[in-house]
């Protein structure tokens, strides 16, 4: 373990080092530059040659997962614009106006999105919100004789997305004809990104399933759904574990991550989906998730996501996610294990501070900026004296949160 640990802790000087010299390289300080890379090939060859690659890429993130696989590097508090230069230090103004821009990346409900909105019904509980351009997509895709979904045009004249009567009014039938619709938008390529892992439909997150949905398919009825997201914190060091997501993932691939987050599927409770996604994602041994973590919260938001597909616009996305903090030992490394992360690294406050910015040049996947945000504000790390800190606490839970 020591050795593990002292070799984690060079990793993470080498790419101090390389920032560094990526630095006085822009600042064209050559001479500087060039007198810590001729120490670094005399005293350690492999970790001179280590730079030299590193220096040739346009990612020292990319250059470090491929030289360092599985470990840990903890990268420098600086503030960095797109073109790689520093700027100074930031004020609580200007980090309250970066986290609005940060939340409003998924907050993000448009007034075209919102007057082509109609509600999708069962049982006459509202459980989703459709455009108008998907709820008829929905109602001409089927595999029967007769259509899985239908409008109707309510006692206020009103019109509604339900289901037809051929769903029939068990969750086992609604569940088997929903799914071949569904299986028919993904086979037409609309729906991308398949999971095979099944979410819950109904009208709260305390509320018996009227009816089990396919993950990809959940923003194509605009239904409620569910997430964990866990901050790994590492309380003896005042820094967080944050993650690489893998190239290969659907969304947002190569972006960085909070350590561990998940869907909250049917079936499990909130915890038992803790312990699991802590697991799968980053190998945290269960009585040491059990032990450390911390049940802190939720946030909410809605979002239009447009289409590039010409048969419908775009969908809505209603999210709530539980929020949790996992103190873990300093001793300990979180490694990939499923293949949904690249590598795990640290960062102090001021690293995820500075990455707020708009023109931050390894922006976090947007929805995990939210319950970063959370964080920081619930360990005071911006004053409530600042204007428009009341903006970004309203704005953190303005989705629903039934």
């Amino acid at each position: 373990r020591e050795g593990e640990r002292s070799k984690s802790l060079l990793h993470e000087k080498v790419l101090i080092t390389i920032l560094e010299l990526k630095q006085m390289m822009r600042r064209r300080l050559y001479t500087c530059a060039f007198s810590i890379f001729s120490l670094m090939f005399l005293a350690r060859p492999t970790l001179g040659f280590t730079l030299h690659r590193a220096l040739r890429t346009t990612s020292t993130c990319s250059s470090i997962s491929r030289s360092f696989s599985k470990t840990s590097a903890s990268l420098l508090p600086l503030r960095m614009t797109s073109e790689g230069e520093n700027t100074s230090t930031v004020t609580d103004a200007q980090v309250v106006k970066d986290m609005l821009y940060r939340i409003k990346q998924c907050n993000n409900m448009p007034e075209s999105a919102k007057t082509a909105m109609m509600d999708f019904s069962i049982d006459s509980q509202t459980v989703g919100k459709v455009t108008e351009k998907v709820a008829g997509l929905l109602c001409q895709s089927h595999t029967g004789m007769e259509p899985v979904f239908e409008i109707i045009t309510t006692e206020s004249q009103s019109r509604v997305l339900t289901l037809s009567k051929s769903a029939r009014f068990t969750k086992e039938s609604r569940t088997n004809s929903v799914k071949g619709v569904m299986d028919n938008l993904r086979s037409s390529g609309i729906i991308t990104g398949w999971r095979d892992e099944l979410y819950g439909l109904s009208s709260g997150f305390y509320e018996e399933p009227i009816l089990l949905i396919e993950r990809a398919a959940a923003s194509f009825l605009g239904m409620l759904h569910y997430g964990v997201h866990i901050n790994g914190i590492v309380s003896t060091e005042g820094r967080m574990w944050m993650a690489r997501r893998s190239e290969t993932k659907s969304k947002y691939p190569g972006y960085l991550d909070q350590m561990v987050a998940g869907g909250q599927p049917a079936g499990l409770s909130l915890m038992e989906n803790v312990v699991k996604e802590c697991m799968e994602e980053a190998g945290i041994p269960n009585d040491m998730t059990e032990k450390g973590i911390k049940a802190v919260g939720a946030i909410s938001y809605e979002e239009f996501v447009p289409s590039d597909h010409q048969l419908i616009d775009g969908v809505i996305e209603r999210v709530v996610l539980f929020n949790y903090d996992l103190d873990l030992p300093a001793d300990f490394n979180p490694v990939p294990v499923d293949g949904e992360v690249q590598y795990f690294f640290k960062w102090s406050v001021e690293d995820i501070v500075n990455s707020m910015a708009k023109d931050y040049h390894d922006p976090i996947k947007p929805n995990c900026y939210i319950c970063i945000i959370d964080y920081l504000l619930r360990n005071g790390v911006i004053s409530p004296d600042t204007p428009g800190y009341l903006n970004v606490v309203r704005e953190l839970r303005s989705g629903s949160c039934a």
